[in-house]
């Protein structure tokens, strides 16, 4: 069986490429429709966010884990929760939960009302395996599978556009 952390390792890997890919897609959106210079945030930042995504946590129990992971966008610290499944001789993930900045992971306000963000659990559910279907997500289209960004090709001088 895989180790957790290597399955993790790689799909922060592959999870930055498909982000890479996006903002590379996305330029021609923004040149033809948005003024010149918009950019709703910074893409190196963003890079670096995604590049420097650490596991904080790990718990195993049987054939499921809980990862937690932890990174920073600009001085907000984002923490993430991945729940997986093994796969044969690997790992799927079939939840992502992002920590709840709203309430600050406690479900509730200090006057005691129930966090409409995270319905009280602390944890906004970002994805989640369907429950009816488990059929696989459709193909990406090739126009963005052929796009190979670079790390160090930002979107605009400097810092960049973006998602």
């Amino acid at each position: 069986m895989k180790p957790i952390e290597d399955f993790m390792r790689e799909f922060f890997k592959a999870h930055l490429d498909v982000e890479l890919a996006w903002l590379a897609a996305y330029r021609p959106f923004r040149d033809r429709f948005l003024v010149d210079g918009y950019a709703p945030f910074d893409t190196a930042e963003f890079r670096r966010s995604c590049e420097e995504e650490k596991i904080i946590s790990t718990e195993r129990s049987g054939s499921t884990a809980l990862v937690t992971t932890s990174t920073e966008y600009w001085h907000l610290q984002l923490r993430h929760r991945y729940h997986l499944q093994e796969k044969g001789e690997s790992w799927i993930i079939s939840e992502v939960e992002a920590f709840c900045n709203v309430c600050d992971g406690v479900g509730k306000f200090p006057e005691g009302t129930q966090c409409s963000r995270c319905k009280g659990t602390g944890w906004e559910v970002l994805a989640a395996q369907p429950i009816a279907s488990h059929e696989p997500p459709p193909a990406v289209s090739s126009s963005v599978a052929e796009v190979s960004p670079t790390l160090d090709s930002p979107l605009e001088p400097g810092s960049g556009g973006g998602r």
